[in-house]
């Protein structure tokens, strides 16, 4: 089992990074401690500067895909585990058998209370879960224990396999979203890039105090921000930005408020 640092930590860091900056930045303003760069070199310094800007942006953009793309992922397989969830519980009333009914509520009921209380707990931690939970065996074992005793079952019981490999096929994507990061090397690539782009404004000629420090500013806000936006999407159970689990009370509300009514002929 793997463990990580807990993503809320880092949100103050970048706090207390762009408070640092700022200071910094303060400091080199009032203090006059920019570089000076004779008029021949000064083009050169602002074509290098570009360059950076233009890497630094490309970067981003890159890593901001990957990471939005992942979160828009996890969310879309949230959505799908309780839709099919759902789907089994409808299903089921299909059967009109109340023994089958009331173990396959508590099932579903208990499955999604330790998907909600302790796989996201774990799963914030860093923490590899198990695939095959007890409570998922059950919904299993509850299926291929069913008998049929009207012509209608067949079809209802197709239904409930197609329901719980649809389940078994979302849970398995977000156990796999939810542990996948942005490995240590392009972090560590991007952090680094963000860096000297933030240090070429830090030092840049420009004259005039107030425009000088209005364009560091805005530069310090700029990366930190993108930063701290891919970091928070990195992570996507922590943070500001944290997956909602209100998919997983909806749906049991929804099951715990539904009663299958049994008819006979």
């Amino acid at each position: 089992m793997t463990h990580r640092a807990n993503p809320v930590n880092g949100s103050y860091k970048i706090l207390i990074a762009f408070i640092v900056a700022l200071l910094i930045g303060i400091v080199m303003d009032v203090s006059d401690l920019r570089i000076e760069i004779d008029p021949n070199s000064e083009l050169l310094a602002s074509n290098y500067g570009i360059i950076i800007g233009f890497i630094f942006s490309l970067t981003a953009i890159f890593f901001l895909q990957i990471v939005w793309s992942r979160y828009k992922g996890l969310n879309e397989a949230i959505a799908s585990e309780t839709e099919s969830i759902i789907s089994l519980w409808v299903n089921t009333d299909f059967l009109e058998d109340e023994n089958v009914s009331v173990d396959m509520k508590t099932a579903l009921l208990n499955y999604l209370d330790i998907v909600a209380h302790f796989e996201f707990r774990e799963l914030k931690k860093g923490v590899i879960v198990d695939y095959p939970t007890t409570q998922f065996l059950k919904i299993k074992k509850i299926i291929d224990q069913i008998k049929f005793d009207d012509p209608r079952d067949p079809l209802a019981f197709g239904y409930l396999v197609d329901g719980f490999k649809e389940l078994s096929k979302s849970r398995n994507h977000r156990l796999e979203i939810s542990l996948t990061r942005l490995p240590r090397y392009m972090s560590n690539y991007f952090l680094t890039i963000s860096t000297i782009f933030w240090l070429i404004f830090l030092l840049n000629p420009i004259e005039g105090a107030f425009i000088y420090f209005l364009i560091y500013l805005i530069t310090t806000i700029i990366v930190l921000l993108t930063v701290f936006i891919i970091k928070d999407l990195d992570d996507p159970l922590n943070g500001i930005l944290q997956i909602s689990k209100e998919n997983y009370a909806i749906c049991k509300n929804y099951i715990e408020s539904d009663t299958h009514e049994i008819f006979s002929d």
